[in-house]
């Protein structure tokens, strides 16, 4: 593939610029093609001159007029929500010519497009394109092979690094100064103001309202306390409470200073006396004694031997404080904690 000339990626193309390259056509060398690119307009200081978007055209003057300006503007892309803000502010992107030749195959310039998307970031951190797939797949198309290279743009759209890249965008300082500057500007009051009182605004938060008001009926409190107590339920908590990660947590040492903490607090000691002392503990303790678990626990081999060692080591203790029953040994200990 012949590649007549590259221009620098920050150097704007006049619309005659546009307008003399549309009028070459294939010749015995190949289909002419231009890759461009869309900047930001210069009125922007903090993005002015930024590629915002690379694209492929073999007539890149019409691509702009009939494509971007009539029809990309009107979809819900990324490249359209940008198109329609600076609609918004009056004003246009910036074209610039990035490259232009004549391909004999579909992979020539598919690489060519694949190349300046790849050179402007795309994928990475901090990326400001708003192309949607790292290139070659040429103009949306009806039926089942657009369905394909939308779907194809969906997944590229939930990639890790994609998202991560809006998201850097959308938390960057430049991005939340300029949303705090709109939603202060007259315009973004009447469009806010506007949006409250619209219909879509008033069902979505009827939508709401209906939800809460369910969350919060007898009905759903019903399915809620069947759902809790279906085998279900309780075999996947089981399975939850029996894991190793859940165990780790629990013998962490950050979770046992923050129980202990919380034991020995005002508000701890209150709530664990209160809930000893109620009805329902004791009727939980009390079935719970009587249950076959409870039964098989205090006389399995393990709690026995945890028993007889514990003994032990009382015996030991006694007979090192010089007291011949485990009794002495308990108000010995009584009296000195009194005494400190």
């Amino acid at each position: 593939m012949k590649k007549y000339k590259i221009y620098n990626e920050w150097d704007p193309v006049t619309r005659r610029d546009y307008l003399k390259i549309d009028r070459f056509r294939g010749d015995e060398q190949g289909t002419y093609f231009a890759i461009y690119g869309l900047c930001e307009p210069e009125d922007d200081r903090a993005m002015a001159g930024t590629v915002r978007y690379v694209g492929f055209s073999k007539q890149p003057a019409k691509r702009f007029k009939d494509g971007h300006l009539k029809q990309t503007i009107k979809k819900e892309y990324y490249s359209g929500r940008w198109l329609r803000r600076l609609k918004r502010r009056k004003k246009e992107p910036v074209h610039v010519l990035l490259e232009q030749g004549h391909f004999k195959t579909k992979r020539d310039w598919e690489d060519a497009e694949k190349k300046w998307i790849a050179a402007f970031g795309y994928g990475k951190k901090n990326c400001h394109l708003t192309n949607m797939t790292p290139g070659g797949d040429g103009v949306a198309l009806e039926g089942e092979a657009g369905e394909l290279i939308r779907e194809k743009m969906r997944q590229a759209a939930k990639q890790p690094e994609r998202l991560a890249c809006f998201a850097a965008l959308n938390s960057s300082p430049e991005h939340l100064a300029r949303l705090a500057a709109w939603r202060n500007s007259p315009e973004g009051k009447a469009r806010l103001a506007a949006y409250r009182n619209s219909p879509e605004n008033k069902a979505r938060l009827s939508r709401h309202a209906i939800f809460a008001a369910w969350r919060n009926s007898p009905e759903n409190k019903t399915q809620l306390a069947a759902w809790g107590n279906s085998p279900e339920n309780k075999a996947r908590l089981a399975a939850l409470n029996s894991s190793p990660e859940h165990l780790a947590r629990l013998a962490s040492p950050e979770n046992k200073a923050r129980l202990a903490a919380y034991r020995n607090s005002p508000e701890g000691k209150t709530k664990l006396a209160t809930w000893s002392n109620s009805t329902e503990n004791k009727a939980r303790l009390a079935a719970w004694s009587k249950s076959p678990e409870c039964k098989a626990q205090l006389t399995s081999p393990e709690r026995k031997a945890r028993i007889t060692n514990l003994n032990r080591s009382r015996w030991a203790a006694a007979k090192a404080a010089g007291c011949r029953t485990l009794k002495e040994y308990a108000a010995l200990q009584q009296a000195n904690s009194s005494k400190a």
